[in-house]
């Protein structure tokens, strides 16, 4: 299986205010084009590296196709994020 590495950031984190901290776990993502909300089958599984207040690395093996995606956390809220 090839993965390729994605960075999901929010805006602010070039100015890296908060520490990163290591969060391994597969979360659901589903790329998002800010006009719909995704239908669940759009949704795919991505390894996660690490986390903070402003970004995340995962590993994928799917390409993002949009600028901008949407990240389930375990049971908790979805966040939108954009790729960098």
């Amino acid at each position: 299986m090839n993965f390729e590495l994605c960075f999901a950031v929010m805006p602010t984190a070039e100015n890296r205010k908060s520490p990163r901290l290591p969060y391994y776990r597969r979360e659901l993502v589903a790329d998002f084009d800010s006009r719909s909300v995704p239908e669940l089958r759009d949704f795919y599984w991505v390894t996660f590296l690490n986390i903070s207040d402003t970004g995340a690395a995962f590993l994928s093996n799917h390409k993002p196709e949009t600028e901008k995606v949407i990240i389930v956390l375990g049971s908790g809220p979805s966040v939108v994020a954009r790729i960098v």
